[in-house]
């Protein structure tokens, strides 16, 4: 058990998503040699990682959506997320999307949990499913473009990751 140290989650799909997060995690961990990331996602964001726990993303775009399959992904997402915050000290989260991070985020932010939503840097006029709900519950919600800022009022605007 790593209880004793506090620890980030990371949560991200494949594609640009990945690689936010690889671009997010490579800074915080140079500015911070001795900041503890968990990682959870498709594939692996190289070795600033403690742990790497894999998940598939909720959704397939390349295929229709299939009710049964995103019900089980996103139960076997959540079930992650609590073996996770039961191995390690929880103290934020950070997603860039997709919808695969949305139960587990809403549960952490349940027990504590400070939750960050960074809305994909491929969105200029239209919300994502994940941003639409995260922009509801996380404690802070950037966005990457400043064209989303009518369709966020209440967003930072960080720049590119």
């Amino acid at each position: 058990m790593n209880k004793d140290k506090k620890v980030l989650l990371v949560i991200y799909g494949e594609g640009g998503h990945r690689t936010e997060m690889l671009r997010l995690v490579s800074y915080l961990t140079a500015t911070s040699p001795n900041f503890k990331v968990v990682s959870m996602g498709a594939e692996v964001i190289g070795s600033h990682v403690l742990e790497h726990f894999s998940v598939k993303d909720v959704r397939n775009k390349h295929s229709r959506l299939n009710i049964l399959l995103l019900f089980y992904l996103s139960i076997s997402a959540l079930y992650t997320a609590i073996k996770i915050s039961r191995k390690y000290r929880i103290s934020s989260v950070i997603s860039t999307g997709p919808g695969l991070c949305i139960l587990p985020m809403l549960i952490l932010r349940l027990v504590g949990a400070k939750i960050v939503f960074i809305e994909t840097f491929c969105r200029f006029s239209s919300r994502s499913l994940s941003g639409m709900a995260m922009s509801k519950i996380a404690h802070r919600f950037y966005i990457q473009n400043e064209e989303l800022q009518c369709l966020y009022p209440n967003a930072k605007y960080s720049g590119r990751l």
